[in-house]
């Protein structure tokens, strides 16, 4: 997105005194009841890939159980589905291909991640 598109975007935002959101983006939360996407806290910081419009939020809790562990780390796409399961897609299986070992644990399933950025 140029300078420009982005300082009209801020300058129409800043003129709007009301946003309402359209829906809600669900990762490990299978509907809307709670208000939330996550049964979890999110790091405060997230990473948005402007080139591929994806983005990107990490959890910054320690004591994940169940299904919400693989969503340690987790990534949607501008276009994914409002309101519906599994908007959000998991980036921490419980068994990855580590140092050409394939089926071994993965050191981020159910983890606290300390920082999130993008290289």
């Amino acid at each position: 997105m140029s300078r420009t598109k982005k300082l009209l975007l801020v300058i129409l935002l800043g003129f709007s005194s009301a946003i309402s959101a359209r829906g809600l983006l669900l990762g490990d939360r299978t509907d809307t009841t709670n208000g939330d996407s996550f049964s979890f806290n999110l790091l405060t910081r997230s990473v948005f890939d402007e080139s591929k419009e994806y983005f990107y939020v990490a959890s910054a809790t320690d004591d994940l159980t169940g299904d919400a562990r693989k969503y340690a780390i987790a990534g949607t796409t501008a276009s994914a589905p409002f309101d519906t399961e599994n908007a959000f897609v998991p980036f921490a299986p419980e068994t990855v291909t580590l140092d050409g070992t394939s089926g071994a644990s993965n050191p981020l399933f159910g983890e606290q991640i300390a920082q999130l950025g993008m290289v």
